[in-house]
């Protein structure tokens, strides 16, 4: 492993022989400089001695890179920004990537200059090899970068086109992506971006589809990038297709056969992968119906009969539904088996009910006190739930979740039978330990009675500390309920800084109705 004091030598050798022809001083600026998992970037300051001509290195950078492969040390390219120049690094090596952005550019740097643009670096190649390639085009496969603490979700839009004329590339469209590719080699004209968009929002066209069939109206939203963000599949389940079980299909079928076993009126969603070469690069969805007994697929983004693809497809994701939906819940016990039936399909931790009770009615529904049963039997804090209530409605829409800036001014308004606005969607039941492995180990924990007590404490912390504030509620039974999460942060300059990623402003301290503070100091 290569240390700063390593890399500061071999960068003062290298900045030595840059300016041996120059009068000038070179002072590393240690304090300056800092790691990369790919190379130490080492700042400097070169000063010009009497008379010294000027130095084109000196006049464009002030910083030189230290690779920690054992390649040569280097100045960045004056014409990227440094995190895009690694990007370019991480996926093709050292000698390349400086290519990138320039007429010399090779085409796995095309690819990846657009995907580092319209995903801000959440989106890599897969390989610098395209997967595929005729007259006018190279397709690469792409897929989402790692994140820690969020599993990877293949894609839908998992490659992208790059045309050999130096089009702009663009992602081929999921209902017929082979045909969409070729299309550009036949008819090279520059794609317009809002109508390629049209033809890879198969989410929205499916949620569509399911509306039109159950008599709804409904409009598909136009595709974003962040609708490709880890973890889109179980949201979209969430959402539109509460209670979906998941079942991996080897042939369309089996996915027959598993929309007649549970009857007419059977419904779900179909992701179709597929694949190249063992790698995946595309992906659709599909509405499949048991209408009286006959199973039909329906595409969204065409309007009609589907078409089954049957080469190339890696696998067939069926998300079933039974028909039914959910049941009503207009005395106590339906409404506990409601809730209990709902947290098991919601959370990969056991959760259970925390004291049900008829007292739990209000005029709408039911709100039950939940927990995991792991905080349940230990007493244990840390395997406590943020988010440990849930709303139970008497008819037949699906239990919810209360929204963590202003849980019962919301549960008021959907009392009411007002607009309340959108729920959040479940997070992990034991999401402590996931989100410190992301942020970094606790390194202390005090407990406090108000938020502005917690606030002192933060204040409290050396210059660039860092804290959580779990803000506990309780319900008015006295059960710990929909908890809150605050970032608490003393800046280098002295300032105290408090922020509630959940509601668009954090405007006061006094209407949290806490009945607790914890703050975990991880910085």
């Amino acid at each position: 492993m290569l240390t700063l004091n390593e890399a500061l030598e071999a960068a003062r050798s290298h900045l030595e022989r840059a300016y041996a022809h120059e009068s000038r001083t070179i002072v590393l600026q240690e304090e300056l400089s800092r790691e990369d998992p790919l190379a130490w970037i080492i700042h400097y300051a070169a000063h010009p001695g009497p008379g010294a001509a000027g130095s084109p290195a000196a006049a464009l950078t002030s910083v030189v890179l230290v690779p920690k492969d054992g390649s040569a040390v280097r100045f960045p390219p004056s014409h990227l920004p440094l995190d895009e120049y690694f990007a370019y690094v991480r996926h093709g090596g050292w000698a390349t990537a400086g290519l990138a952005r320039t007429v010399k550019a090779e085409p796995w740097q095309m690819a990846l200059q657009w995907l580092l643009t319209t995903y801000h670096g959440l989106v890599e190649l897969v390989a610098i090899e395209p997967v595929a390639e005729d007259a006018g085009t190279w397709l690469f496969a792409c897929r989402t970068t790692a994140q820690p603490g969020y599993p990877r979700t293949p894609m839908l839009a998992a490659s992208l086109v790059v045309p050999k004329d130096l089009g702009t590339p663009f992602h081929p469209a999921a209902d017929d992506p082979w045909r969409d590719a070729a299309a550009y080699t036949q008819d090279p004209v520059e794609r317009d971006p809002g109508a390629q968009t049209r033809r890879l929002n198969s989410r929205g066209c499916v949620v569509t589809m399911a509306a039109a069939i159950a008599g709804a109206p409904s409009c598909p939203l136009p595709w974003q990038p962040a609708h490709e963000a880890p973890g889109w599949w179980e949201l979209l389940l969430r959402r539109y297709f509460p209670g979906a079980e998941q079942l991996r299909c080897a042939s369309w079928d089996e996915v027959i056969e598993r929309a007649e076993q549970t009857g007419p009126d059977t419904q779900g969603v179909v992701w179709v992968r597929r694949a190249l070469g063992g790698t995946e690069v595309s992906g659709h969805l599909l509405y499949a119906h048991n209408n009286g007994g006959s199973v039909v697929f329906l595409d969204g983004m065409t309007g009609g009969l589907a078409r089954l693809d049957t080469a190339g497809v890696l696998e067939l994701v069926f998300a079933r539904v039974r028909p039914g939906g959910p049941a009503r819940a207009d005395d106590f016990e339906a409404a506990r088996h409601k809730a209990e039936e709902w947290l098991r399909r919601t959370y990969a931790e056991p959760v259970e009910l925390v004291s049900p009770d008829a007292a739990d009615e209000t005029a709408r529904g039911w709100l039950f006190a939940c927990q995991t049963s792991s905080a349940v039997r230990s007493g244990d804090w840390r395997h406590a739930m943020l988010d440990a209530a849930v709303v139970v409605p008497k008819g037949p829409q699906e239990p919810f979740l209360l929204p963590n800036s202003d849980p019962w001014g919301f549960l008021a308004t959907w009392d009411r039978g007002e607009p309340a606005g959108p729920t959040p969607p479940a997070g992990k039941a034991e999401w402590l330990a996931s989100t410190l492995a992301e942020l970094g180990p606790a390194m202390e924990v005090s407990e406090h009675a108000t938020v502005v007590d917690a606030v002192r404490a933060v204040a409290a912390l050396p210059a660039g500390g860092r804290a959580l504030l779990w803000v506990l509620r309780r319900d008015a039974r006295g059960r710990e309920s929909a908890g809150l999460l605050l970032t608490g942060l003393h800046t280098e300059a002295g300032h105290v800084g408090i922020v509630d990623a959940s509601a668009a402003e954090l405007r006061s301290l006094d209407a949290f109705h806490e009945s607790g503070v914890r703050v975990i100091r991880y910085r």
